[in-house]
């Protein structure tokens, strides 16, 4: 990826992040989750990133800390 192309946040992020701070990552909850994400805020942290693996972690980080944030994360399928 290019230094001045934006983030582009995508569902299969998500459910990394969401594996790995060990919650479900069912259709369910991944669509519920992904169409609440600040994606702005996500560019924003991974705009920080100097290479690609730095920009991967740093809006990694951020999805996790938006996911902690919300209350209503639905059930299982």
């Amino acid at each position: 990826m290019a230094d001045n192309q934006a983030y582009e946040v995508s569902e299969e992020d998500l459910v990394l992040v969401l594996i790995q701070m060990g919650k479900s990552a069912s259709e369910t909850v991944v669509n519920h989750v992904f169409e609440q994400l600040d994606t702005q805020a996500i560019q924003q942290a991974a705009s920080q990133g100097k290479d690609a693996d730095e920009r991967d972690d740093y809006a990694n980080q951020e999805i996790a800390a938006q996911i902690k944030r919300m209350d209503d994360l639905p059930a299982d399928d």
